[in-house]
């Protein structure tokens, strides 16, 4: 009766231990997933903000050139055209600004989502390991 009574708790042990196991895995992978899902959401974002700077970047240079047309300046030479690259520099350096940030962001979430990714691999094995001592015991008279 003993005997019985080993295996019926061993075989309800591994029983647990492995679907314990299944729903670790399950909230790591989905923890997983959500990282790298913001972590594109903040590629996209980047890029967007991006494009903003860049079209008011285009704006501000079409005021800038009517507003200097409209004063007789040439804008195609000299201090005017010295003026509007240097805006023109400024607002690309603000876009890729933005589109740093948000890579540095989005490597942050993918950090965090290959540390879950270990966290997962880790309870797995942890799991196994457990099963498997229960099992060696259970073939090893209970000792």
């Amino acid at each position: 009766m003993c005997v019985v009574e080993n295996v019926v708790g061993a075989a309800l042990v591994g029983s647990t231990l492995v679907s314990g196991s299944r729903a670790d895995e399950g909230y790591y992978r989905h923890q997983q997933q959500m990282m790298e899902q913001r972590a594109r959401t903040e590629e996209q974002e980047a890029a967007r903000r991006a494009d903003s700077i860049r079209s008011k970047g285009e704006v501000q240079q079409g005021r800038s050139r009517a507003l200097l047309a409209s004063q007789g300046v040439r804008v195609d030479e000299g201090s005017a055209l010295d003026l509007l690259l240097s805006d023109e520099a400024l607002f690309e350096e603000q876009a890729r600004e933005a589109l740093y940030e948000g890579r540095q962001r989005a490597w942050q979430y993918r950090s965090q989502a290959y540390g879950q990714s270990l966290q997962r691999r880790s309870r797995s094995d942890d799991s196994l390991f457990g099963l498997a001592r229960g099992i060696g015991s259970l073939l090893g008279g209970g000792r």
